[in-house]
């Protein structure tokens, strides 16, 4: 009986072989048409500048064909759906959706919508601050310092009545346990002011640059840079902007000796007797035990600005809050004041005070703790016939329990 089994069995052995490497040609070689799955997002081609689409079906399923080995590796941006407008004008047109794929041997079989309708309207544009969500985790350990983005406005278009529905353009970074600093091209995202997503916006760019800084939780500080300036102007004269870059830095260095630290002070800049703009590169001063994140700056480029102007004066800004949770309070801003120089004319300088300079700080969304908080010209609130001309610092430490 056993003889059955074992007779020419180098031949079985081989037969085996050959059945199974045929099944593996079969299954990679041959043909597979399939539905994709997911949908493919529907854009936009050839339509007038002047013009805007607005069209409710913007994805498309698409049925393919290509060998085994080619149709398990496709991926959704290997496919490109639209609809070309070219030459149509105002009013509603029913489209056809074309789809393209940049892999060879792949056919597209079916689309699904095979038209849509598309309604062309006059087009309207605006300008937006684009704002950063994120969406994951960061590895464990981890937190996202600060974020840059390139460019930091973009000019958004699309019909009347839809754009003026957009609170906001969103680029929203996905994290996958990242470690280090990352930096994305991120598509935008158009959102209304309840934060749902707005159709038929258009982007100039359509993605932006993200680069987030990443490092250990609780292994640095963002603090303040300060211009250190000594001396006046010539009499007549007053400074009348004063900016730097950086406004931030990342410090490292023990907690105990961060802790009291909420800006950096550049070396003197005498502006004894100035009577003209002035920009310069100044270095930042250092702590005994502290040093900057690797990357950051050492230097801050200082910008001043100088006009004549007979009544000028420096004045110590109080604070208010918007947006505190319940329950919440303020138990310490860090520095206490925040130097406003201002112009004006008549006596109305001689009444001002912390009563009626006075720095509105929004603090919606924070939570029990700590936190840096930017201060913009537009949060100071000053009397009516008063000018604000700088201020230093930029930011401030609010502590909420």
């Amino acid at each position: 009986m056993g003889s059955i089994f074992t007779k020419n069995l180098s031949l079985k052995l081989l037969s085996i072989l050959l059945a199974s490497c045929l099944w593996v040609y079969v299954a990679t070689v041959e043909n597979r048409t399939d539905f994709f799955p997911g949908e493919i997002p529907i854009e936009v081609k050839n339509l007038t500048p002047t013009l805007a689409p607005v069209y409710d079906q913007d994805t498309a399923r698409i049925k393919v064909s290509a060998p085994g080995s080619v149709w398990n590796k496709l991926i959704q941006d290997d496919f490109i759906a639209y609809v070309d407008l070219e030459e149509l004008s105002l009013g509603t047109h029913q489209v056809g959706v074309k789809v393209t794929c940049s892999v060879p041997g792949v056919q597209i079989i079916e689309t699904d919508p095979e038209e849509i309708r598309v309604r062309i309207e006059t087009a309207v544009t605006a300008q937006f601050q684009i704002v950063t969500n994120f969406e994951g985790e960061l590895a464990p350990g981890y937190e996202v310092i600060d974020t840059e983005i390139e460019p930091e406005r973009v000019e958004a278009k699309g019909a009347k009545d839809i754009i003026n529905s957009v609170s906001q353009a969103t680029a929203i970074v996905r994290l996958a346990g990242e470690d280090r600093d990352i930096k994305q091209k991120v598509k935008l995202l158009a959102l209304d002011e309840y934060e749902r997503p707005v159709k038929n916006i258009f982007f100039t760019p359509e993605r932006v640059e993200v680069s987030v800084l990443v490092a250990k939780e609780g292994g640095g500080k963002i603090v303040g840079v300060k211009p250190k300036l000594v001396g006046s102007p010539v009499s007549g004269y007053w400074i009348s902007q004063l900016t730097f870059d950086p406004a931030t830095v990342r410090i490292l260095g023990s907690e105990e000796k961060m802790e009291n630290i909420d800006f950096l002070e550049t070396k003197e800049i005498n502006i004894a007797g100035l009577n003209q703009d002035k920009e310069l590169q100044v270095d930042l001063v250092l702590p005994e035990g502290i040093s900057l994140l690797s990357g950051e700056a050492k230097a801050a480029t200082v910008t001043i600005k100088v006009s004549v102007e007979a009544q000028t004066r420096e004045a110590t800004a109080g604070f208010s809050y918007t947006g505190l949770g319940s329950g919440l309070t303020v138990t310490n801003i860090s520095p206490s004041g925040v130097q406003v120089m201002v112009s004006g004319y008549g006596g109305i300088l001689g009444s001002l005070s912390s009563d009626n300079v006075v720095i509105n700080l929004d603090l919606s969304g924070r939570s029990a703790g700590s936190h840096l908080v930017s201060i913009s010209k537009a949060s100071i609130s000053v009397p009516s016939g008063v000018a604000i001309v700088s201020f230093v610092p930029n930011n401030v430490t609010v502590t909420i329990e």
